[in-house]
C-alpha cells in the first residue's frame, strides 16, 4: 500500500509511511526524500511499487544530481543504473512546481495537473483533494480506504 499525493500549486508532497511485502509490514519510514543538485534548487522525490527499484532510483537520482555515489551505497565505484523495466513509479517535484513522473523506461513525463499521485491509494487521495481536503487529509483518507 502506497499513497503519494502532490499539489503542484502549493509545491508540496505527502505520503503514508508503510512499506509492505507479501502482506507483511517490513518498515515504516519516509517515502519522500529531499535532494539538492550541485548548482540547482532542492527537489522532492517519492517512489511506489518495487521497494528495491525505489532504492535503485534514489541512488540513480542522487548521482544524477551530485555526480557522486550516495554515502552508504553497497557497491564501490560502480555508477547506479536506472531500474529499467521495473515495477517503479517515481515522481520528482521541483521548487518551481514542475513535476515529472518516471516509469520503467526512465523517460521523464511532465505532469501539468495541479494534483497528482502515485501508488495504490492515489485515486482515493486525488478524489479527496478535488473534494477540498488538504494534502495531509487526502493521504489519511486514502490510507483508510486502500487495503
Amino acid at each position: 500500500m502506497t499513497t503519494v499525493a502532490i499539489d503542484r500549486k502549493l509545491r508540496i508532497m505527502a505520503s503514508d509511511r508503510q512499506t509492505t511485502y507479501g502482506g507483511l509490514r517490513i518498515r515504516s519510514d519516509p517515502k519522500i526524500k529531499r535532494f539538492k543538485a550541485k548548482d540547482a534548487e532542492e527537489c522532492l522525490i517519492a517512489t511506489s511499487g518495487s521497494s528495491e527499484a525505489g532504492i535503485a532510483f534514489e541512488y540513480w537520482m542522487y548521482e544524477q544530481f551530485t555526480g557522486k555515489q550516495q554515502p552508504g551505497k553497497d557497491t564501490k565505484n560502480e555508477p547506479s543504473a536506472y531500474p529499467i523495466d521495473s515495477e517503479l513509479h517515481a515522481v520528482v517535484l521541483h521548487k518551481d512546481g514542475t513535476c515529472f513522473l518516471y516509469l520503467g523506461k526512465g523517460v521523464p513525463i511532465e505532469i501539468k495537473d495541479r494534483y497528482f499521485g502515485i501508488g495504490s491509494g492515489s485515486e482515493y487521495a486525488l478524489g479527496a483533494l478535488y473534494a477540498g481536503a488538504t494534502i495531509q487529509e487526502a493521504v489519511r483518507i486514502a490510507s483508510k480506504l486502500d487495503n
